[in-house]
């Protein structure tokens, strides 16, 4: 693991990469799930780096987990450090919440996730945040996922309580290994203005492919609480992710387009190009 302090306008060279700002103690785990070894089947390890201006929380770790990890060192709301760390190019920017005053910490994520908006809105960013009623602030910015702890935790319970058991069976499906994963498979261009459904019958009848269909994603306007569209300073509408699990038979009428994924679990990510 390296650390670069100065120099923000020599460029590291780095494309398809996780920028993880901030750092909190789920921060291993987090490294831990990107390297494990084996995605090395896959191919799919990436370069790792973390924004912080707090470095000594770092572990010095000599774990192979930790190979390809580099430190920037300052505030991750900065832009001419974000731009060190090469946003642009990513494949994804992770806000963490740090070990703070929840308000305190989330404000301070909502500052990251606008610093870049301001670089690289296109960039997949997740935001880590505390308390459930700040994640309203998010909403304005272009932040694609936001997780809040508090909810997830509460969720878990209650669902583990109805359900005994299912917090195995989510934990399996969150944690990168050997088993089955989830994955977001492109749909291929000769589906696309074809439905979910057709897509789903498509797919069951090729039982070799070994997956489980999911659901989709797609992109559609981002809301407000009173129903209406959300405009950004352009005065366009903005976008996000949207995700449809078991799609009722309204929803699995869905015409795919580009960009559209469908979410599936299996052993490997599978390639449905030649479906067709």
């Amino acid at each position: 693991m390296s650390d670069t302090k100065n120099n923000y306008k020599v460029s590291l060279g780095l494309k398809d990469h996780y920028v993880i700002c901030n750092w909190s103690n789920i921060g291993d785990s987090i490294i831990r799930q990107l390297h494990d070894t084996s995605l090395e089947r896959i191919n799919s390890v990436s370069p790792i780096i973390i924004i912080t201006d707090k470095p000594e929380r770092i572990p010095n770790n000599l774990d192979k987990e930790y190979e390809g990890v580099l430190v920037i060192i300052g505030d991750p709301a900065t832009q001419s450090i974000l731009k060190r760390a090469e946003i642009e190019k990513a494949r994804s920017v992770l806000i963490l919440a740090e070990d703070d005053e929840s308000d305190k910490a989330d404000n301070k994520s909502t500052m990251i996730a606008l610093a870049v908006d301001s670089i690289c809105s296109s960039v997949h960013t997740v935001v880590e945040i505390m308390n459930s009623k700040n994640k309203l602030y998010l909403k304005y910015t272009n932040a694609d996922e936001i997780v809040c702890v508090e909810e997830i935790g509460g969720n878990l319970l209650a669902q583990s309580a109805m359900t005994p058991g299912i917090s195995k069976v989510y934990m399996d499906l969150l944690t990168q290994s050997e088993s089955s994963e989830f994955y977001q498979v492109d749909i291929p261009d000769t589906y696309l203005n074809h439905s979910y459904s057709e897509f789903k019958n498509k797919i069951f009848s090729k039982q070799e492919l070994e997956v489980i269909l999911v659901g989709f994603i797609t992109i559609e306007s981002k809301m407000a609480d009173d129903g209406s569209a959300i405009i950004n300073g352009h005065g366009n509408e903005r976008m996000e992710q949207k995700v449809y699990i078991n799609p009722n038979n309204q929803e699995a009428k869905h015409k795919f387009i580009k960009g559209d994924q469908v979410i599936v679990i299996a052993y490997d990510k599978p390639d449905f190009s030649g479906i067709i």
